[in-house]
């Protein structure tokens, strides 16, 4: 039984060496993406506090051993913008489900679709909303 075992669960657990340990193995650092320790107990003080400057450094290291990783893809940072901060609304292509949503908020709804549809991108134009037909 390792040492980390036999504090959780005592001598229940069948015995295991420290590498084998699927306590050990569960835990997964965020600082330098390796298996065995969290970020609290990283030994890699390098990586704390720092932005990645390739994507391959947020590949676990198991996985850049078992595929033989060499490449360094740079990533770009753009700070004036947060990627991603696009509101989506997904929206069923009826014109009943559009017709409410549109009275929901404020537009009069038509009963044609083709003009709900419209309304619907406009408004979406206005507060900066993309607007996915499912």
């Amino acid at each position: 039984m390792c040492d980390y075992c036999i504090h959780i669960v005592g001598t229940t657990y069948p015995t295991h060496t420290p590498t084998l340990c699927p306590y050990m193995r569960s835990k997964h650092c965020s600082y330098c993406s390796v298996f065995g320790h969290m970020s609290s107990e990283c030994p890699n003080t390098s990586f704390l506090h720092s932005r990645p400057q390739f994507l391959e450094q947020l590949i676990p290291q198991q996985y850049i051993q078992k595929y033989n990783i060499t490449t360094t893809t740079s990533i770009q940072y753009n700070d004036e913008q947060i990627i991603g901060s696009d509101t989506i609304l997904e929206i069923e292509c009826k014109n009943n489900i559009i017709q409410k949503y549109l009275s929901n908020h404020s537009i009069p709804p038509s009963k044609k679709i083709v003009t709900n549809i419209q309304k619907l991108l406009q408004y979406g134009n206005n507060k900066n909303i993309k607007i996915v037909f499912i």
